[in-house]
């Protein structure tokens, strides 16, 4: 029986494993194809000091406990599917991010990326692990537009 139960926490590691490492890898490389290939302008982060603390520390927590932890939370009561609920919520997490200026495309990715965050936090069942994901999301957004103009 214990053999058994090690087997199964090994494979339930190495998957947890496998989703991060491909979000660690695929994140910056679609961000470097939506710049590099689709022409994508993403609106540039401010390189003062208060605006990185925003980007990397007070944005995903803030966005993250409201988004994945409380509205996430409470839309999954009252759907039928996960599925739904995702939709639901990252629809409203990509249009509060919408600025006249902004392409179709960037709100995608935010929709998108907003999917992900939400597998992550069902996924792990901790916010914690969407917020580290969505800061280093956030990071490799600061670097790729501070360097692609």
């Amino acid at each position: 029986m214990l053999t058994k139960c090690n087997k199964l926490l090994t494979k339930t590691r190495s998957h947890h494993s496998i989703l991060l490492a491909s979000f660690i890898i695929l994140s910056p490389l679609i961000l470097l194809f939506l710049i590099s290939y689709v022409k994508l302008a993403l609106p540039i982060v401010n390189s003062d000091l208060t605006s990185i603390i925003k980007l990397l520390v007070i944005a995903p927590i803030l966005e993250e406990v409201v988004f994945r932890g409380l509205l996430q939370d409470f839309i999954k009561k009252i759907t039928v599917s996960k599925l739904t609920c995702y939709f639901i919520v990252n629809i409203i997490f990509a249009l509060l991010h919408y600025k006249n200026s902004y392409d179709i495309l960037y709100l995608s990715g935010v929709f998108i990326s907003g999917l992900i965050f939400s597998t992550i936090k069902d996924y792990y069942k901790k916010i914690s692990v969407a917020i580290i994901c969505h800061a280093y999301f956030n990071l490799i957004y600061l670097i790729i537009t501070q360097y692609s103009n």
